[in-house]
């Protein structure tokens, strides 16, 4: 039976009003290297992967998993005002750069991965069905580790991006998260259990030990009471940190996958 660990785990936060020429200058200097041509989508998606640790050394043959709600939202916004208010075709680098999945090709090259890439979109739980996907490929020996990112940005006017999400009192937070999975226990922060599917969050929580710590990613049942929002995966990230400072050893996410489907992911500290 394999085992699978999480060896480390990464993020990058920001505000919609944060210039993209500061965040990439700040990644230039953080990591040594020159990006040209690259919008704001990919920047955030760098800013938070170069915030792993020992990331330059990850193995070449790494699989990629990206999950986004939204994908490459602002590119593709300006696009379509080109097109339908403008009556200009879009610029060539515009067009190409409105693809979500040409941040996989970025981040792979940046990194010089060689495995799987693949790109996911769901409109509820991005990051954990990315995940879920990362787990089985490692478990069917696909690959013996798999780097997994969830990247969102926010799309203007902020009021209308609110409305739409369902989120009105609390302040937004765009960016990427990260984490990386292998079968190698040395250095890894914890050990990650074959992940559960459920029809519906009531059997998910019948199925969870007393003793975890439980997360809720659900646009429906909001599980902080913080004041900001993170919107790729907002319940797994905190879920991450609580195992980072040590506030808890044993973790469950529940993540509404669809219309009538959760997952439920649970994770014990090794630290």
């Amino acid at each position: 039976m394999t085992t699978i660990y999480i060896e480390d785990f990464s993020y990058f936060l920001t505000d919609q009003n944060r210039p993209t020429k500061e965040i990439k200058k700040e990644l230039e200097l953080k990591n040594g290297k020159k990006y040209r041509r690259i919008n704001r989508y990919i920047i955030l998606a760098l800013a938070g992967v170069y915030n792993m640790n020992d990331i330059e050394n990850i193995e070449s043959n790494c699989a990629l998993h990206i999950g986004t709600r939204n994908g490459c939202i602002t590119e593709t916004i300006d696009m379509l005002d080109q097109v339908h208010n403008n009556s200009l075709l879009p610029m060539p680098f515009t067009f190409i750069a409105s693809s979500t999945n040409m941040v996989n090709y970025h981040i792979a090259q940046s990194l010089q991965l060689h495995g799987g890439n693949f790109t996911i979109s769901n409109r509820h739980s991005p990051f954990s069905i990315a995940l879920d996907g990362a787990y089985f490929d490692i478990k069917n020996k696909k690959n013996s580790s798999a780097l997994i990112g969830c990247i969102d940005e926010i799309a203007l006017p902020l009021d209308k991006f609110k409305e739409k999400i369902e989120i009105s009192n609390k302040k937004l937070q765009e960016g990427s998260f990260w984490v990386r999975l292998s079968t190698q226990k040395e250095n890894a922060k914890a050990i990650m259990q074959e992940p559960q599917r459920y029809k519906n969050i009531e059997d998910a929580l019948k199925h969870i030990e007393e003793n975890r710590s439980i997360y809720i990613d659900d646009e429906k049942i909001r599980s902080n009471d913080k004041d900001s929002y993170y919107l790729c995966s907002n319940s797994s990230l905190q879920a991450l940190q609580c195992l980072e400072k040590k506030e808890c050893k044993k973790i469950a996410i529940i993540s509404r996958i669809g219309e009538r489907e959760y997952l439920s992911f649970s994770i014990d500290s090794l630290r």
